[in-house]
């Protein structure tokens, strides 16, 4: 049975997917539904992998590396100025001409992040950081996957709370059971 990745080959993996939606929206024909599906589908997955990095590679950095703490706070920034700009897709429809602006500053701005991980920081924390606890943290990584994540976003007609309750708790509240 082959290994499983560790932490940064799952989160180069998540580059890869990430890389794979953005080639799918520049398929889309703009101000295609086809094309706010797939904005959706990043602003999930770029989620996720922030959440990830946040949890698990951050802590690693700031303990392995050297100068751990700048690098950081630079990733931190570099999350912060994404996030913005996956507020501002969600905020427009695929048909305002904004919404691609805001497209192509997404893709411009997530592959230097990923070409700053994959080229400077990844091969600084493998040098340093012992492989079983690289191989540790990708299988925590693969544990938060199995967690189901939050929505993007309240669904119609206010059900989100209840919702997010049936599929947590496998309950709903009282009141609010379909």
């Amino acid at each position: 049975m082959p290994e499983r990745p560790d932490l940064i080959g799952e989160l180069t993996a998540d580059h890869r997917a990430i890389d794979a939606l953005f080639d799918g929206i520049r398929a889309a024909a703009p101000g295609s539904p086809e094309r706010k599906g797939l904005a959706d589908d990043v602003t999930a997955r770029l989620t996720r992998h922030t959440e990830a990095e946040e949890r698990h590679l951050h802590p690693a950095v700031r303990r392995y590396v050297a100068d751990g703490s700048a690098w950081v706070e630079r990733e931190l920034a570099d999350h912060g100025r994404i996030d913005g700009i996956l507020r501002e897709v969600a905020d427009r429809g695929p048909e305002d001409p904004l919404f691609t602006r805001s497209l192509v500053s997404l893709v411009e701005e997530v592959s230097l992040h990923v070409l700053e991980e994959e080229e400077r920081l990844f091969p600084r924390l493998r040098a340093v950081c012992p492989p079983g606890v690289l191989r540790d943290l990708g299988g925590r990584v693969r544990a938060d996957r199995r967690v189901p994540a939050v929505p993007v976003g309240p669904p119609p007609h206010g059900t989100w709370g209840a919702r997010l309750l049936r599929a947590v708790l496998g309950t709903a509240p009282a009141g609010r059971r379909r």
